[in-house]
């Protein structure tokens, strides 16, 4: 139905972006604040949804780039929990053979129980987050930063690094 096209306007708008910028949307994405209001009413837990999230995420990133290849998939993570969305697509990715390179954007306050739940399982499996973009080349990189509630001023290198992102061909932006 056409239920998600207004909030889909909205997260582009409020991301500064068109849809001419995306290089994939998988069609469920276009459907995730409905699956959020119907989680939200039934109670599901959070943990539930962003590993379901990760994991389709890094399924998606599969299908495109296939087999390991030694280049980086980057992860840019937000300290909400589309950055959570992001560091278990990072860990799965690593799970199946992927270089990782996880861009973590640190908050004034601490992460949320959800978001440390999924830090603490990337920690777990030996990946490290890093203050900035990878130095080596990367082939992919997932935008988990904001979802739906896109800001600005993350300070200079995460802009930089967002503007990198948005201007590369292999981008692709996970959304709430």
């Amino acid at each position: 139905g056409y239920g998600p096209v207004p909030a889909s306007r909205k997260a582009l708008k409020r991301a500064g972006i068109e849809v001419k910028d995306l290089d994939i949307i998988e069609s469920n994405e276009a459907f995730a604040v409905q699956s959020m209001t119907v989680a939200q009413e039934l109670g599901l837990p959070a943990v539930v949804l962003m590993e379901t999230a990760g994991r389709a995420l890094a399924q998606t990133v599969t299908r495109r780039l296939g087999a390991p290849d030694g280049r980086y998939v980057t992860v840019l993570a937000g300290a909400g929990n589309n950055g959570g969305d992001g560091l278990i697509a990072a860990l799965r990715l690593h799970q199946a053979g992927h270089r990782v390179w996880i861009s973590r954007v640190e908050s004034a306050a601490p992460p949320g129980t959800d978001v440390a739940w999924a830090l603490s399982l990337c920690e777990k499996a030996g990946l490290v987050t890093h203050p900035c973009a990878p130095t080596e080349h990367w082939g992919l990189a997932i935008d988990a930063l904001f979802g739906l509630g896109a800001r600005p001023g993350l300070g200079a290198h995460h802009d930089e690094w967002l503007r990198l992102m948005r201007t590369g061909r292999n981008m692709l932006r996970s959304s709430q």
